[in-house]
């Protein structure tokens, strides 16, 4: 363990080896999104900051705009769409210019602590994932002040560079969030039948897998119509074989 500038406990950063085999293990998963988000978690778990998120350009060249891709948790999801919302912020300068940003203390750093409200940032490094081309952003997030070391920054730029890599299509920013997107109603999906028929998320998406095919539509479409309507036919048939105990009227 060793002791940071704001008197928090860190952990030495991980060995070469350690971090390689991180890498490498990222590296084999089979879907892109799969991949960015086994890689952005690398820098969490080795306690370069609290939170990752990663941001990129969508849309043809000549309309471009920037939109947040993916993150590991709230914080930087937050600091992230405000950001592109505003269209201004660090995440978005380490981009466009194809240079770091660090800010230490954004309470010194009004005008990146307001680019990320209303996320509690207390410190951040932005890097490009492509310093000749404006693709994204790679950011490492911290909540309180911190003083980001040589090794974090090395982190943070190698994380990029395969994200980068992962992120090599041109649509792939685009199809990375609409991924994304469709976990994220899947989810949604699974809650609301988990706590209206007590059963488990298993179940709720085993049923919601059954539905999608007996009905020949896709499972985000068929969770997005949940979501939105409260019902979907044919989702009762299939609860009521999946989970007997489920109680009908989905």
């Amino acid at each position: 363990m060793q002791t940071s500038p704001d008197g928090s406990t860190r952990r030495a950063p991980g060995s070469a080896l350690s971090i390689a085999e991180r890498l490498r293990s990222a590296s084999e998963r089979p879907a892109p999104a799969e991949t960015v988000g086994a890689l952005i978690v690398i820098a969490v778990e080795l306690d370069a900051c609290d939170s990752v998120g990663v941001v990129g350009a969508v849309g043809a060249p000549s309309g471009r705009a920037v939109a947040p891709a993916l993150a590991t948790d709230d914080l930087a999801a937050d600091a992230d769409r405000a950001q592109c919302e505003r269209a201004d912020g660090p995440s978005l300068a380490a981009m466009r210019s194809g240079r770091p940003v660090i800010a230490v203390d954004l309470d010194a750093d009004p005008a990146w602590a307001d680019a990320c409200a209303p996320a509690p940032v207390g410190a951040l490094l932005a890097v490009p994932l492509d310093p000749g081309n404006p693709l994204g952003a790679l950011t490492l997030y911290s909540r309180a002040p911190r003083d980001f070391s040589d090794e974090d920054r090395a982190l943070a730029e190698t994380l990029a560079a395969h994200v980068c890599v992962a992120l090599r299509h041109g649509d792939a920013i685009d199809t990375l969030r609409r991924a994304v997107d469709s976990r994220t109603v899947i989810g949604q999906a699974q809650g609301i039948l988990m706590e209206r028929h007590r059963i488990t998320a298993a179940d709720a998406f085993a049923a919601l897998v059954r539905c999608s095919q007996n009905r020949n539509v896709k499972l985000a479409v068929l969770a997005q119509e949940l979501t939105a309507t409260g019902t979907v036919d044919g989702l009762a048939t299939a609860l009521g074989r999946l989970s007997p105990g489920a109680t009908p009227g989905a």
